[in-house]
């Protein structure tokens, strides 16, 4: 048990449904799977069979999962795009770098 909730997200690759590991029907699911499922990267890594579904990368659906945060009551979220580099033009767009 984690001393405060995990939530992580996946898509059922068959049918492109966002699952949150961590509530309902899904918190049952160990994290090692969860984790396993929710960086699976089609392409890369196999689909994690998780009851009948098999599950890939949450962001394949595309959407940042940020809302599963907020609806939760975060108040700060920091969110990763390894895809995407940012680049700190403070002429444009000014990201504090402390």
């Amino acid at each position: 048990m984690l001393p405060r909730p995990l939530y992580l997200t996946g898509v059922d690759i068959d049918t492109a449904e966002r699952l949150v590991f961590g509530t309902g029907e899904l918190a049952h699911v160990h994290v090692c799977r969860a984790v396993a499922a929710s960086s699976a990267i089609p392409i890369f890594f196999e689909p994690i069979r998780i009851g009948e579904r098999d599950v890939v990368d949450g962001a394949i659906a595309g959407v940042p999962p940020i809302d599963v945060a907020a609806e939760r009551g975060a108040r700060h979220i920091v969110y990763v795009n390894p895809l995407v580099p940012i680049r700190n033009d403070r002429g444009k767009v000014w990201f504090p770098t402390r």
